[in-house]
């Protein structure tokens, strides 16, 4: 029997959501280019994202580290904004909520006040000329300690923002890292914030386990690492806690082997809610249009079950 694909033309004209994509690691060469050019810098080529993926997680941190550095203005946060509308926008993609990672800028030396200000500057042009809803979460490395989260509740605070929708936990999954993180999430919670966090990348079940225990986030990024454990499957369906799946991004950080040992297609057979995403699609040379095509060539989702996929993601948003 003839497997059934989808067209890349009905992908692209689908309207869709994401809601796991790091605005840092979106940021195509052109925007990078403003920026340097604003600042004098040398000129990025078009080999500054490698094609081929990254040894180590630490090859992946210094090619983001390397983005962060042409972003230091509000002219330059304006592009990012901006520019990240209209890309979101060429895909149909009609929501976004986007990770930010506030403290990481402030530490850098940035003006806070500031890049917020162009960012939402931007946002707000691209909205309206894109006809695009973009959301922000306030993302918190676990090595930075409770100390972190507490400060990124602060500048929720201080720099109030209906944009900013959640709070969200990312880094290495280093064993009971999470614990120290219990009362920021319950706090913002009675901000009336989200609370999501990656689990499951790089570890196993347990890790997964641990982050809905203590943190009782409302969605889990990646959460591949929960495969083999059937009951932790079983709790993810009954309590409809949906995980974010970015395909490219698992096998180019070596989360999986490879594409075949990606985990997609058992976790949407067995009732997960599951949505797609790109994480840091300028970093993997991808777009949320190529991963529904990866579903559909290398996983046999039917159209049926594409639409489907994409139908449910807007349940999984924080729209206020």
């Amino acid at each position: 029997m003839k497997k059934t694909t989808i067209h890349l033309n009905s992908i692209s004209e689908m309207k869709k959501t994401e809601h796991h994509i790091h605005l840092e690691g979106s940021v195509k060469l052109k925007t990078l280019k403003k920026a340097a050019r604003r600042k004098g810098m040398a000129l990025p080529g078009n080999d500054f994202y490698p094609k081929d993926g990254y040894p180590d997680f630490e090859s992946f941190t210094r090619v983001f580290d390397r983005v962060l550095a042409h972003f230091t203005t509000r002219e330059d946060f304006f592009d990012l904004g901006y520019d990240f509308a209209e890309g979101q926008a060429s895909q149909n993609i009609i929501y976004t909520e986007a990770f930010l990672m506030p403290q990481v800028h402030e530490m850098m030396g940035r003006d806070l006040k500031e890049i917020l200000t162009g960012l939402e500057q931007g946002l707000v042009k691209g909205e309206k000329d894109f006809g695009v809803a973009i959301r922000l979460v306030y993302s918190i490395s676990r090595m930075a300690g409770s100390k972190a989260a507490w400060t990124t509740l602060d500048y929720i605070d201080r720099y109030p923002n209906a944009r900013v929708v959640g709070i969200d936990l990312a880094g290495m999954e280093v064993p009971d890292s999470i614990i120290p993180f219990k009362e920021p999430f319950e706090t913002a919670r009675q901000m009336g914030l989200t609370t999501t966090a990656h689990a499951g990348e790089f570890s196993g079940a347990d890790h997964v386990r641990q982050t809905l225990d203590i943190l009782k986030p409302s969605r889990i990024g990646h959460g591949i690492g929960c495969r083999e454990d059937e009951p932790l499957i079983r709790r993810l369906v009954e309590e409809n806690i949906p995980l974010d799946i970015s395909l490219s991004s698992n096998v180019l950080l070596k989360a999986v082997p490879c594409l075949e040992d990606h985990p997609v297609r058992s976790f949407f057979e067995q009732g997960i809610s599951v949505s797609l995403n790109t994480d840091d699609p300028a970093l993997f040379n991808t777009s949320l249009v190529d991963e529904y095509k990866i579903l559909s060539n290398r996983f046999d989702f039917t159209p049926e079950e594409i639409y489907r996929l994409a139908g449910n993601a807007p349940a999984f948003s924080t729209i206020p």
